[in-house]
């Protein structure tokens, strides 16, 4: 594990006397008391960090959270909202974790028509269940679609909350 002890070039000095975090409410304040509301368009909260030359960098809430909470992040990991809600920065519904974990714990993908994730319709009129890159056969009904992709998301290591409607 890399122990970063600076967050995009921010020390926790410089972090620590701007913003402030309640690890059990996941809250993050400014240096003013004020709570810090502002997100992005899928719901993360953001922060800004004023540079020395000037200009503004853009700070997601989870990773500011994690870094004041432990003093360290490690830059090669993904910080992942366990619940699946990602304005939701209480500690413990943080974890750092790799790219393919954290795509283990993702929400239904916006075009999937069935409401089931990993079946999607067939061009032969049967459901297909593809996890992983990998076709895990075809299905007459979509309720056995649903057992079987199910348990090879189990069998692979996803999240349970994977899938979630979005």
């Amino acid at each position: 594990m890399n122990k970063e002890t600076t967050l995009y070039g921010f020390t926790y000095e410089q972090l620590s006397r701007k913003f402030k975090y309640d690890p059990l409410t996941g809250a993050l304040y400014g240096k003013t008391g004020r709570r810090i509301t502002a997100q992005d368009l899928n719901g993360y909260i953001k922060v800004m960090m004023p540079r020395a030359d000037k200009s503004q960098h853009q700070i997601y809430g989870h990773r500011l959270a994690w870094f004041l909470h432990h003093g360290w992040i490690d830059p090669d990991l993904h910080s992942d909202h366990i619940n699946g809600d990602p304005s939701d920065n209480r500690i413990k519904n943080l974890r750092l974790i790799p790219q393919d974990v954290n795509n283990r714990n993702s929400k239904m993908n916006k075009r999937n028509k069935l409401g089931v994730p990993n079946v999607c319709s067939s061009p032969n009129g049967k459901y297909r269940v593809h996890v992983k890159g990998h076709t895990y056969g075809y299905f007459d009904e979509l309720e056995h679609a649903d057992i079987v992709a199910s348990e090879m998301r189990r069998i692979l290591g996803f999240h349970p909350n994977h899938g979630r409607a979005a």
